[in-house]
C-alpha cells in the first residue's frame, strides 16, 4: 500500500466510529493536559525574573494559547499524513508520523550521523 502524504482523503469519515461516551471524552483531555503542564511552573519563576507583576501574566496570555495551536496543529497533520486504521492500530503515532513524512530525508539524516561518526 502506497502512502498518500498529504491528502485531504485521511480526513474524510474522521469521527466515524468515535466514541462519544462522557468518559471516554474526559479521559482524552485528562490525556491531554500533560501538554499543557508548564504553566504551574511559572510560579518557581517568580523570583528569578524582573518585573514580576508584569511578565508573569504576560507570558502566561502568550504561552498558553501558543502551546494550544501548535498541540491542535500537530495533531491535525497527524490525521493529514496517516490514514485512519494505521492512526488507530498504532502506539506511536508521531513515530509513524515522521517516518510517513520525512521518509525521503531519512537517508540524509543517517548518512550525516554514520560521517560524523
Amino acid at each position: 500500500m502506497k502512502k498518500k502524504i498529504g491528502r485531504t482523503e485521511n480526513l474524510q469519515n474522521i469521527f466515524e466510529d468515535s466514541n462519544y461516551n462522557p468518559l471516554s471524552i474526559a479521559s482524552g483531555f485528562y490525556g491531554g493536559l500533560y501538554c499543557y503542564d508548564g504553566w504551574n511552573n511559572l510560579n518557581f519563576l517568580t523570583e528569578e525574573i524582573i518585573n514580576p507583576r508584569r511578565n508573569m501574566p504576560l507570558s502566561a496570555l502568550i504561552s498558553v494559547p501558543l502551546i494550544t495551536v501548535i498541540y491542535t496543529l500537530v495533531n491535525f497533520s497527524y490525521f493529514i499524513v496517516i490514514p485512519k486504521q494505521e492512526f488507530l492500530a498504532s502506539e506511536a503515532v508521531a513515530l509513524v508520523a515522521f517516518s510517513s513524512f520525512f521518509f525521503y530525508f531519512l537517508f540524509l539524516i543517517f548518512n550525516r550521523i554514520h560521517f560524523f561518526f
